[in-house]
């Protein structure tokens, strides 16, 4: 903890004006450099620490990648400079590169993935672009269909509209999985000891959860389309067709 929190009441306040005179410093970007920082203050004043695991901790996209990855690596070096055993799963992105001037077989395969990166990251974004232009679309749809006083043209409006929906929720499908196969790959680059230099290049993506609501009223569900763009990715329920956390690519 940063500061003392009543409903915690054996919590404890995160020596780090200690870690940062012990250390000389305070690279620490991430919540499991605080984790090693601390471990290692603690063996140094005598709470001996033999080994730690390290599981569960990729650091390979996007800001995980450029910001924490070093970090947590150059504490890692502190526990082995230290005589302290640490493990690390079978495959990672941690501690792992081309052997510099001596390993060459890596490179057809760091080509191919960035190959990979570089084909889904080009999908991630035709999708989004579709998925949000389809939305677009709609709601426009939805404006005109109210102003429209003929019946058949209201009906030919709801036609246009139900089929552009249909249309849009397929693209917000296969953003899911261009999303998904983009940091699959972008996790094996870096696991062969590649760089994905563009990463950041990447905008923000935040498609709603539940581009369209479904009502009995066709046009009543039209016009909620509208209100439906601005809906935030967060509390939706399960089974939504959903961008998730991760759709903010990158993130």
């Amino acid at each position: 903890m940063n500061f003392h929190e009543p409903r915690i009441p054996r919590c404890t306040i995160y020596p780090l004006d200690q870690i940062r005179t012990h250390f000389d410093g305070t690279y620490l970007t991430s919540s499991m450099a605080y984790m090693l920082a601390l471990a290692l203050l603690e063996h140094d004043k005598g709470e001996k620490v033999e080994e730690i695991k390290v599981f569960g901790v990729n650091l390979t996209t996007n800001a995980e990648y450029f910001e924490q990855k070093a970090c947590l690596e150059y504490w890692i070096g502190y526990a082995k400079g230290r005589g302290i055993k640490v493990t690390l799963p079978p495959v990672t992105a941690l501690l792992r590169g081309r052997l510099y001037a001596v390993t060459h077989d890596a490179n057809a395969l760091i080509a191919m993935s960035k190959t990979r990166v570089e084909r889904w990251r080009r999908e991630v974004l035709k999708e989004r672009d579709m998925s949000m232009m389809g939305m677009q679309v709609v709601a426009e749809l939805a404006m005109i269909h109210s102003r429209v006083e003929n019946e058949k043209g209201k009906k030919d409006v709801e036609a246009r509209a139900t089929a552009i929906k249909q249309r849009c929720e397929l693209h917000v499908r296969n953003l899911n999985n261009a999303v998904a196969s983009l940091r699959e790959a972008q996790h094996m680059l870096i696991s062969l000891g590649g760089f994905d230099t563009t990463a950041t290049e990447i905008p923000e993506i935040n498609i709603p959860r539940r581009p369209f609501q479904t009502h009995d009223n066709v046009a009543t569900d039209m016009i909620s389309a509208s209100a439906a763009t601005k809906v935030e990715t967060d509390g939706a329920k399960p089974g939504d067709n959903a961008v998730p956390e991760a759709a903010k690519v990158g993130a």
